[in-house]
């Protein structure tokens, strides 16, 4: 992965968070309606899908360069999602508990679901919040599902890699049984992100393509497929098949068929830029050190912002200026997790190093 194309994955990265904020954002009990233009396109679950390939793309990629066993496989992934799963776990309960305690007409049942720190830990820590037997929202936390997916898609991508024979078979099944439906339905557009870093780093399949189209083409009709409402009614297709009790049980899951469309656009986006940047590589850029310092911030923003952004709401008085209310609810929020970030998410190589002294001990 040369260091161009790196630093746009990380402008991917950091350019979805701040679309699932945005998205969060636009909700009518934040900004009383005034973005409804933002909400209708449901670009939050498309941002997480971007996020999904770039993982699956990630985990590859750091696969195949610095993991030869499952041991240190399972040790980096698990400290990556606690270092920031832990403190949005701990600190999203006490503003939730704070919030709910002071505003409680704005924590409702269907945004606030209220159960005990224990259980928050439990199901939160081991990402089993949306697997198949119990799938709940954590307190107001509604950006936490995707953890679940990510976790259970490191599962199996371990079990393949790492494991054999009849034990690799067990558990394989063992997992898909234990992850539910739900889960699996976007493991393609996981998935995806894989194949892409397989079909990259394979010297003797270089892209075909004129490189401009791979690039744009990917994104026209992205937007094309959006301006004639084609995730609309392949869901309404969907329900059709399923009928539309199924398809609320999928969840997060409901647009499975346009989120796996849209990971192949993603995909084949992202292979042109790949073959763009080896022909055409930056080597340096003012811009790079704030794009890698959001970019580590990313997972922060992702995972902290919705319970920051529930939590503070309230407190804003509705004299203010409409758009001054808006900016300073998003600034203060986006602050909040950039702080967050800096405590939790840029300490990772210390957190291991002492998780690793705490192990060896």
């Amino acid at each position: 992965m040369n260091r161009t194309f790196s630093l746009y994955l990380d402008v991917i990265r950091v350019t979805a968070a701040i679309v699932v904020v945005l998205y969060h954002f636009s909700y009518r009990r934040f900004s009383d309606g005034r973005y409804e233009a933002i909400l209708k396109l449901n670009l939050g679950g498309d941002a997480v899908i971007v996020f999904f390939v770039v993982s699956g793309f990630i985990i590859a990629f750091s696969t195949d360069k610095n993991y030869a066993t499952l041991g240190s496989f399972a040790f980096a992934r698990f400290t990556r999602l606690i270092s920031v799963a832990f403190p949005a776990l701990l600190l999203g309960f006490m503003l939730d508990v704070q919030g709910a305690r002071w505003y409680p007409e704005f924590y409702s049942a269907d945004v606030y679901y209220p159960i005990s720190l224990s259980e928050q830990l439990v199901r939160g820590l081991s990402f089993s919040n949306e697997w198949v037997w119990d799938p709940l929202r954590i307190g107001s936390n509604g950006p936490y599902w995707s953890l679940s997916y990510e976790a259970a898609y490191y599962t199996l991508f371990a079990i393949f890699v790492f494991l054999k024979g009849w034990l690799r078979v067990f558990l394989l099944i063992l997992a898909i049984i234990l992850f539910g439906l739900n889960i699996l339905l976007l493991l393609p557009c996981w998935l995806l992100g894989v194949w892409l870093y397989r079909r990259m780093s394979n010297q003797n399949r270089p892209l075909q393509a004129p490189v401009a189209l791979t690039i744009f083409a990917p994104l026209l009709i992205y937007i094309l497929a959006r301006y004639a409402g084609v995730p609309d009614e392949l869901r309404l297709m969907t329900a059709k098949m399923i009928s539309a009790e199924a398809l609320a049980n999928l969840r997060f899951s409901y647009d499975f068929i346009w989120y796996t469309c849209l990971a192949l656009l993603v995909s084949w986006h992202l292979a042109g830029m790949h073959k763009w940047s080896s022909v055409r590589p930056v080597n340096k850029s003012t811009l790079a050190k704030p794009i890698r310092l959001a970019a580590v911030s990313s997972f922060s923003i992702y995972l902290f912002h919705y319970p920051v952004l529930h939590f503070l709401k309230p407190s804003f008085a509705a004299s203010i200026p409409a758009l001054d209310n808006d900016l300073g609810l998003i600034s203060s929020t986006l602050i909040a997790c950039f702080i967050f970030a800096a405590i939790f998410e840029h300490t990772i190589d210390l957190q291991r190093r002492y998780l690793r002294q705490l192990i060896a001990r």
